[in-house]
């Protein structure tokens, strides 16, 4: 088992809590664990439509299998995700069912469902949102695991010190 990274990872540790500026060791440990803690091709693609350092970073830094590339198994999981957020009734109208489909999510659940990792994600589900589909509401209905960035690092016996 591993871990798959949502694009909220790395957006929010890299504008806020784990900055290249002050915390290079989450970076750090990130490297170190790219074996375990990966994500999908269209984190990448969110991540690289901005030019920042966090583009700039996982462009020089990051392993090139560090992103999955889905196979025809996950297109299958896809479809069946697809399929599932497209029944989905009141409050979640058309361009809301679009707008999920087009990220990163779906990508994230097949991939986990193939590969039985555990997404990372700081969303949380909001049953009585009507704004958006959460991601935490898809993998629920899948049986995908999702965790937080900071159970993973304790797992993982993360060690952020000061030189």
């Amino acid at each position: 088992m591993g871990w798959l990274m949502d694009s909220n990872i790395f957006i929010q540790a890299a504008n806020d809590y784990y900055n290249f500026g002050f915390c290079p060791g989450f970076w750090d440990w990130l490297l170190q664990h790219a074996s375990e803690v990966r994500s999908v091709e269209k984190v990448q693609e969110e991540i690289m439509a901005k030019e920042d350092d966090l583009a700039a970073w996982c462009k020089e830094k990051l392993p090139k299998s560090f992103f999955h590339k889905p196979n025809g198994k996950i297109f299958d999981n896809l479809k069946r995700i697809t399929q599932y957020v497209n029944s989905l009734g009141a409050p979640y109208d058309l361009s809301k069912k679009r707008k999920f489909l087009e990220g990163a999510d779906p990508l994230l659940i097949a991939t986990a469902m193939h590969t039985g990792d555990v997404i990372i994600t700081h969303e949380k589900d909001d049953p009585l949102s009507k704004k958006k589909i959460y991601l935490p509401k898809v993998a629920d209905y899948f049986n995908v695991q999702h965790t937080r960035l900071f159970d993973v690092m304790l797992e993982l016996k993360a060690r952020l010190v000061q030189e």
